[in-house]
Order: C-alpha cells, then structure tokens, then sequence
C-alpha cells in the first residue's frame, strides 16, 4: 500500500511541475462564488482553493459573465470553470469531472406577489420570468419557447426587478436566492413548484496544451478532499448561517 502511495506521489509531482499557473474564470454568484473587490470566497472556490493547497497549485481567478467563462472554455482562454451543469453542448469542449460532483441545486420560482405564485408549470405561461444569461435550468423550460424569459447578466438585477413588480418570477437555484435575499434583505416568496437540482462539476476546458496532466491532478486532488470531508465542511459553513 504505501509503495503504491509513493508511486501515485511521483506521478503527481512530475505533473505538477509541468503546471503552470491554472487560470479559473468564475461568475459572482453567491454563496458557491462570491467576488468582493479582489477576494474570491464561497462553496466552489473554497473547494478548489483547498485542493490547490493541498497540492502546491498556483491559482489565478478571473471575474467574468457566466457566457463569456463558458466562451473562454471553448476557446482554452481558461483552464477550469467552477459549477457549470453539464450539457451536450458543453461536453464538446468542457471535460467534466463527474466522480466527485459539486453540491446539487434545486431550482425555486420567487416572485414578489402572492397572486403569481408557481403551482404547476401551466402557471408559468402567462408570467414574465427572469433567467441569467447562458444558465440552463432544466429541458422542458430551457426549450419552451412559448413563455416569456428575459435573460440579465445577474441574479440581484432579477432580484430587484420582481421586488419592484418589472417582471414576475425569477427562478434561482435555491442557496444562492436564499443568501442573495438575506444580504439584500428583501423578501420574495418561494413557489411550492420546484425543479429538483441536477449535480454541478468542476470543469476543465478540453482545448489547453496540458489538459492530460490538470485532468489527472484535479481528479487526484479532488479525491483527498472528498476522503477528507473538506467539501462537507465548507459547505456547512455556508448552509448553517
């Protein structure tokens, strides 16, 4: 066991000295990804921070739109993305690691008036609904073109829109509008009509010179959190506030 442990140690360290600095390119979108100024905190970032320590990797984050991170992946601009859902589009160009799968998110309608609440999905139809632009949230909603969505650049912007009745639900995974709403201190309601989450990755951009060795180190990194439980504990910190 430990000759085995030494080997898989050897094969890490080669690799990573064929690393330079990983680029990561994230979307505020708290608690999972939270940006104030120039400090990146939050459920995901912590995870890959903590892997990153643990490994001796040099992390740089970039603060950009979720489209335009999803673009940097396809084009190798970016090496990692932290929590995008995979999709068949996004398999084209995005390697996902999918044994050890970030938190689910279900997916909850708020609105601000008591008359508009979700019950069904017949009752979205006649609703104006905020959705961020380039999320997916599940087929049948993604693909109907026969409700009425408005795609904003964040979910506070859809936050205040329903607030201040511009628009009538907007649909966030349920975490990330809890916490929104409790550091805007608004109220919105929560429809009894939820979406059950799907599993959210680390991804990594196919399209990198090094993507064999970050694939493995990653999968390698990922594997000492999730023995560790370091995962669990940050994201209690965050669902215990």
């Amino acid at each position: 066991m430990r000759k085995t442990y030494l080997v898989l140690l050897f094969i890490t360290s080669l690799n990573l000295n064929a690393l330079e600095t990983i680029h990561v390119v994230v979307n505020n979108a708290p608690p999972y990804r939270i940006i104030k100024d120039d400090n990146y905190s939050g459920i995901y970032i912590e995870i890959i921070q903590e892997i990153a320590k643990d490994l001796n990797l040099q992390i740089q984050f970039q603060e950009v739109p979720f489209t335009r991170a999803l673009l940097m992946m396809k084009t190798g601009e970016a090496d990692i993305m932290l929590g995008p859902n995979k999709t068949l589009d996004r398999e084209e160009y995005i390697y996902f690691i999918e044994d050890y799968p970030l938190p689910r998110e279900n997916k909850i309608f708020y609105v601000s008036d008591p008359q508009k609440i979700i019950y069904t999905y017949m009752d979205l139809y006649d609703k104006s609904i905020e959705v961020l632009r380039g999320a997916v949230y599940f087929d049948k909603f993604d693909s109907d073109s026969n409700l009425t969505k408005y795609e904003i650049s964040d979910y506070q912007q859809a936050i205040l829109k329903v607030k201040r009745e511009r628009s009538d639900v907007v649909i966030m995974p349920e975490l990330q509008g809890d916490y929104l709403l409790k550091e805007l201190n608004i109220k919105l309601i929560k429809s009894p009509f939820i979406i059950e989450g799907k599993d959210s990755f680390i991804g990594i951009s196919k399209n990198i010179s090094n993507f064999n060795s970050l694939k493995d180190i990653l999968i390698h990194g990922l594997k000492i959190a999730h023995e560790k439980r370091i995962d669990e504990t940050i994201i209690k910190k965050y669902t215990q506030r």
